[in-house]
């Protein structure tokens, strides 16, 4: 998992530094939503194999992973040379929470595009994150 994490955050990184606007963020984080749905063992963490998977690990990588997610936010951030508008805390939570919706796909999938209704709402939130 840890290879896995250290290519996407690589790959979302360089689509920052290659677009430093509010709309290359944008698309880098439609890209992380398409890698997570193409991988769900990155985020499906209430299946028996996930679990399994977690409670084999020792506490020090668990606190890592957790950490490195906020971290690779402050890269993104960073590479992508943006200023927030909001304290950095409640800008990760709102992009975590955004991010998260793809637990709901199934639901979403039954009546709608759920990659369509997440571009919209990443497309409509940089705009109030960023300056």
């Amino acid at each position: 998992i840890t290879d896995i994490q250290r290519r996407l955050t690589e790959k979302i990184i360089d689509i920052n530094r290659n677009s430093r606007t509010k709309e290359g963020f944008a698309q880098s984080m439609k890209r992380l939503f398409r890698e997570y749905d193409s991988k769900p063992f990155l985020y499906n963490v209430n299946t028996p194999d996930f679990q399994s998977f977690v409670t084999k690990l020792p506490e020090e990588t668990i606190k890592k992973i957790k950490f490195d997610s906020f971290d690779f936010f402050r890269q993104v951030i960073h590479a992508a040379d943006l200023n927030l508008k909001m304290e950095e805390a409640q800008a990760y939570g709102i992009l975590s929470a955004l991010l998260s919706t793809i637990n709901a796909k199934e639901t979403l999938s039954v009546t709608c595009d759920y990659f369509a209704v997440f571009d919209f709402m990443v497309d409509s939130l940089v705009a109030d994150i960023f300056e």
